[in-house]
């Protein structure tokens, strides 16, 4: 729920404060408490765990993710195995996911634009 928060407040539907709001209401079992979404008070580790840009930076992230293991997945057919994908994956280190999809599909659709 700290995505759609982050994604609204981002789009200027909320302001912060309720942005702030609805992250804690709308997350289950108390799990948010409302000083985890203290983003602006530089007060230790906080203020860089949950900048603002972080959760959309996750879910940016996941459909990036599942668009490799989609286009992997369709390369290799039946013979695809999620475990071997996950090694290729978390193998590929820490580098930007369109030069882990080039590296593991060979696909250069995405890093055409970096060349």
């Amino acid at each position: 729920m700290r995505a759609l928060a982050d994604l609204s407040f981002h789009a200027n539907e909320l302001d912060y404060a309720a942005s702030v709001r609805f992250g804690v209401q709308a997350t289950p079992y108390g799990w948010a408490a409302r000083d985890t979404f203290a983003l602006w008070d530089h007060d230790g580790a906080r203020d860089t765990m949950w900048a603002p840009g972080v959760e959309l930076a996750y879910s940016i992230g996941k459909v990036q993710f599942n668009k490799l293991l989609a286009d992997r997945a369709h390369q290799l057919g039946d013979s695809f195995r999620m475990g071997s994908f996950m090694d290729a994956f978390l193998d590929a280190g820490l580098m930007p996911m369109s030069l882990i999809r080039w590296e593991m599909t060979g696909l250069t659709d995405e890093i055409e634009r970096l060349w």
